[in-house]
């Protein structure tokens, strides 16, 4: 995955030696540089099970991951990671829902991608948020702090 400026770009690798039920993924942000060299920023192992199923990477170096691959509600709904690897914000489902400002059971119905999200994952075109249609809502993580908020 490419931020929109192309200045970084994340590698989600997933280690086929884990089961399909345990964390087993490693991210590798990489600044990207004139002539297209690769440096790694840094690399480390996710707690997602197996993985995430979406992130984004925004033009600061921050990453957004979404919920984990399997069809459950995730402790991880939403992770956001600092340009240096560090966690600065992880909401489980019900923080999602509770921004979102809708029942549990708005959630399932409308959802296209796992047991909530409407859409795919976009960063706004300011890039400091990235937006997902989830409950017939829209939720907003606002970067660089993690903050939920709805609209």
């Amino acid at each position: 995955m490419l931020a929109p400026g192309g200045g970084y770009a994340v590698e989600i690798r997933w280690s086929a030696q884990a089961g399909p039920h345990a964390a087993g993924s490693t991210a590798s942000l990489l600044q990207i540089g004139g002539g297209g060299l690769r440096r790694v920023v840094w690399q480390q192992a996710l707690p997602h099970r197996p993985r995430p199923r979406f992130v984004r990477v925004s033009d600061a170096g921050q990453l957004v991951l979404f919920d984990d691959w399997l069809n459950v509600r995730s402790e991880r709904a939403v992770v956001v990671l600092a340009p240096d690897g560090h966690t600065v914000a992880q909401h489980d489902l019900e923080a999602v829902r509770a921004a979102l400002g809708v029942p549990a059971a708005a959630l399932a119905p409308l959802a296209r991608h796992g047991v909530w999200m409407q859409s795919l994952p976009r960063l706004t075109a300011q890039g400091d948020a990235c937006e997902v249609q989830a409950g017939g809502r829209t939720l907003v993580v606002k970067l660089p702090g993690g903050e939920l908020a709805a609209r």
